[in-house]
Order: C-alpha cells, then sequence, then structure tokens
C-alpha cells in the first residue's frame, strides 16, 4: 500500500499534493523541541528534500522536549542536525536530508535558503526570526513561524508575499529582561511538540494550497487550554514589507543570540 494513502484519498489533498510536496525542498532553522516535532511530520510526509541548520549538540536538558534525541546522544556529544538527519532517514528513505551545522546569520542567509519552496521557523531567538523574515521577504518564499515558552505558544504562517511581515507584527526585539525564556521561566514538554505539529501542518498547506492558506497568528496555552486565532494586518509602515530596508540582513544591525524563546 502507498504510504501516503491518508493524505491523498483527502479531496483537496490528493495525488496532485502528494506530488507537490515530493518534489518541494524545505529549509528548516532550528532542531529544538519545536524543530524536532516540525522535521519529523514533514519527512513523514513524503518532502522531497530537507535542509536542517542548527550549530548546536545534544544535552540533557533537550531531552524532555526533543523527541529525535537519546541519552547516548548525550553522552557522544553529537550534532543535533547529524542526529535529526539520520533519524528521519529511518523514518522516511525517499526523502533527501541536507544536514547543516551551522548558525543561520547574515553571512548565509541567502545561500541556505536558496533553492528552497518554504522556510521553517524553529528557531529559539528574535534575531533568527528578524532575519528569516527579512530573507523570506527579499526572495518572495513562505515561511512559517513558531516558537513557545512557559506554557505558551505561537504559529504564524506567511503564505504570500502580498501578506503581513513578521516586522509588521514584531516591531523590535525586546529587551531581554522584558521577555521570558526557556532557561528562566521553562518550557512544558508537550506544547513544543504541539507547537511544531501545527508548525508542520501550515507548511504543508502553504505548499499544497498556497491560495488558500489564511495568514493569522495562533496562540495557544497548554495550561488554560486557550486555543485562539488573531487576525494580523500588513503596516504601510512597515520597514521590511513596506520599504525593503534589510537591516538584519545586511548586517546594519549587531549580530548575537537575542532573547532566547523556543
Amino acid at each position: 500500500m502507498d504510504r501516503y494513502v491518508r493524505h491523498t484519498v483527502m479531496p483537496w489533498f490528493g495525488d496532485n499534493g502528494q506530488a507537490t510536496l515530493r518534489g518541494s525542498t524545505v529549509l528548516i532553522v532550528g532542531c529544538g523541541g519545536t524543530g524536532c516535532t516540525c522535521s519529523s511530520f514533514l519527512a513523514r510526509a513524503g518532502i522531497g528534500k530537507i535542509r536542517i541548520v542548527d550549530p548546536d549538540v545534544v544535552g540533557m536538558t533537550d531531552l524532555h522536549r526533543q523527541l529525535l534525541f537519546t541519552e547516548k546522544d548525550v553522552d557522544d556529544e553529537r550534532p543535533k542536525v547529524e542526529v535529526v538527519a539520520e533519524r528521519l532517514n529511518q523514518a522516511n528513505s525517499e526523502v533527501a536530508l541536507e544536514p547543516v551545522m551551522e548558525t543561520y546569520k547574515p553571512e548565509n542567509a541567502e545561500s541556505l535558503a536558496a533553492g528552497v519552496d518554504l522556510i521553517m521557523d524553529c528557531s529559539d531567538n528574535f534575531e533568527t526570526r528578524m532575519l528569516l523574515n527579512e530573507v523570506c521577504t527579499r526572495l518572495s518564499k513562505p515561511w512559517v513561524h513558531g516558537a513557545c515558552v512557559g506554557t505558551a505558544g505561537i504559529i504564524i504562517p506567511f503564505p504570500l508575499c502580498r501578506t503581513a511581515c513578521y516586522r509588521c507584527i514584531v516591531d523590535h526585539i525586546p529587551k531581554p529582561a522584558a521577555v521570558p525564556t526557556c532557561e528562566g521561566a521553562g518550557i512544558l514538554g508537550p506544547l513544543a511538540g504541539a507547537v511544531g505539529c501545527i508548525e508542520a501542518a501550515e507548511g504543508i498547506k502553504v505548499l499544497v494550497n498556497p491560495e488558500g492558506s489564511r495568514q493569522r497568528l495562533i496562540y495557544i496555552d497548554a495550561t488554560s487550554g486557550e486555543y485562539e486565532t488573531i487576525e494580523v494586518r500588513k503596516r504601510d509602515d512597515c520597514p521590511v514589507c513596506g520599504s525593503g530596508v534589510y537591516e538584519f540582513l545586511e548586517g546594519r544591525r549587531p549580530w548575537g543570540r537575542g532573547p532566547c524563546v523556543g
């Protein structure tokens, strides 16, 4: 039986949708809690090629939420991208996997995004998100943002260039003291998986039916059980999608890891 039959029987998806996934290349930035789950579902869905970018090795504090890693990976100090590529290959050998053990930064941002059809933001800091937003705006590439901390998570698809960009929603990088972080506030393990699942679903919809993908901010809270969607609007005065100012991409902002949330 075809491994993708549970996809293709859905009328809106069908054989054409699966063929679209097979012919697509996706860039995933970040192999943390959301990245492990998101990449797993995209590989199992039959994406043709997945490029995975992350500079870190597996640590013990990762294991409660980053489902592709084991204690042996910690003991062996294995690079996250290497482990993710290995585990995804075991789940679906039809997918071409390209692990890149680098920090996503202005110097490599456009080259790593070259040739991809969709970018998945599973990063853990605001600077990377701002950079991804500028890359995707400049190169006219769809992307999906996901982040979580404590018990709250958000997902925002950016399916079409005419929609709002991330800078329309987040105007500036907040000061570190104003942002709860995973190190300080913690994170509920299953929440990272939930955000990664929804992010993967939004990515698949963007690829298969971009015109039908609706942009909105999806908010979930694992403690209260709240799940809501908030409409977002394009800002005419946005420096990125409104004026074409790419201060992160062009190196006009000091580069370092800002508040880590994800």
